[in-house]
């Protein structure tokens, strides 16, 4: 699934995330949400999805790119 990265960004910044701090609470890698964050990735499997919205808060929908 498409991740946009402006998104991804503004529930990071809403929640008062780092990486690190996502990291540990989604059970996510730091280098994973690195590279969504610098826009090195755009596509993630449904589960790495659903734990980052998870972790920051969101549904889903609020991270996909329409």
């Amino acid at each position: 699934m498409n991740i946009e990265k402006n998104k991804f960004l503004i529930a990071m910044a809403r929640g008062s995330f780092t990486v690190n701090s996502l990291a540990k609470k989604s059970g996510i890698g730091r280098v994973t949400i690195s590279c969504i964050k610098n826009g090195k990735v755009t596509s993630v499997q449904p589960d790495t999805l659903g734990k980052l919205a998870a972790a920051l808060g969101v549904d889903v929908t609020e991270l996909i790119e329409n």
